[in-house]
C-alpha cells in the first residue's frame, strides 16, 4: 500500500472514529498507525496526525511509546472532558 493510500485510509478511519466516538474505531486507528506491527506507537508513526505535545500526553509512563491502553485512555478522557453536557455526544458548541 502506498503512503498516500495509507494516509487516506487512516484519515477515513479517524473520521469514523471521531464521528461515532467508538472504542472499536479508535482501536482500528491505533493499528493503522502501528504500521510495523510493534504493538505500540512511537512519534514517527503519528507525526503527520499528532503534534509532539499530544503524543507526550498519551505516553503516561514516559517510555516514548504509546501502547493501546494508553492511547484509548487518553482519547476517551479527552472526549469526556469535551462532552460538558455528559450526553455521550459532542455538539458543535462543545467542539
Amino acid at each position: 500500500m502506498t503512503e498516500e493510500r495509507l494516509g487516506l485510509q487512516v484519515a477515513r478511519t479517524v473520521q469514523v472514529a471521531v464521528a461515532g466516538s467508538s472504542r472499536r474505531g479508535w482501536v482500528d486507528v491505533f493499528f493503522l498507525w502501528d504500521t510495523n506491527h510493534k504493538g505500540c506507537l512511537v512519534y514517527e508513526d503519528v507525526k503527520d496526525a499528532m503534534i509532539p505535545a499530544n503524543f507526550k500526553a498519551r505516553d503516561k509512563n514516559g517510555n516514548t511509546k504509546v501502547h493501546l491502553q494508553e492511547f484509548l485512555n487518553a482519547t476517551f478522557q479527552g472526549f469526556a472532558a469535551a462532552d460538558v453536557r455528559g450526553n455521550g455526544a459532542l455538539s458543535m458548541e462543545e467542539i
